[in-house]
């Protein structure tokens, strides 16, 4: 018994298209190696209230002040626009802050952040909110660094 994915077939095919032909495989065997990958990728971590006091304890003060807003939002939906106006600060940079802290748990904590993004319906700004537990959490680790 042969395994499928080993065996080859012999396929005429015109001389014009067989750059493209060899173009598809290359493609196919890409995303399959993708699939492959993605498959046996470890999962996230689970974000925990250690790993929410972690990750406040080596936050920088926008990263902290972020945090806290979020958390004194629990369950509610902020735009990036609303928190800039809250923190004082421009749109940009909170949009930095962001991307900051994002780049961070890809590299320190797994891809896991305390909080949730989505895009609004129309693409033009993304919104933000934070669980009422993991707000907790981040007030419960904010009352630690600052006593």
């Amino acid at each position: 018994m042969s395994d499928a994915s080993t065996d080859f077939i012999a396929v005429q095919v015109p001389a014009r298209y067989v750059t493209r032909v060899y173009e598809l495989i290359s493609r196919l065997e890409r995303e399959d190696a993708e699939i492959s990958d993605a498959e046996n990728a470890p999962p996230a971590p689970a974000l925990t209230k250690e790993l929410v006091a972690r990750m406040y304890r080596e936050s920088k003060e926008s990263h902290e002040q972020l945090m806290l807003y979020l958390a004194d939002h629990a369950g509610e939906w902020q735009t990036t626009r609303e928190i800039a106006k809250a923190l004082g600060e421009k749109r940009g940079t909170v949009g930095a802050y962001l991307s900051t802290f994002s780049r961070r748990a890809t590299n320190r904590y797994g891809g896991v952040k305390p909080w949730e993004s989505r895009d609004i319906a129309d693409g033009s700004q993304v919104e933000h909110r934070m669980t009422p537990e993991v707000a907790e959490w981040v007030k419960e680790a904010s009352a630690k660094v600052g006593s």
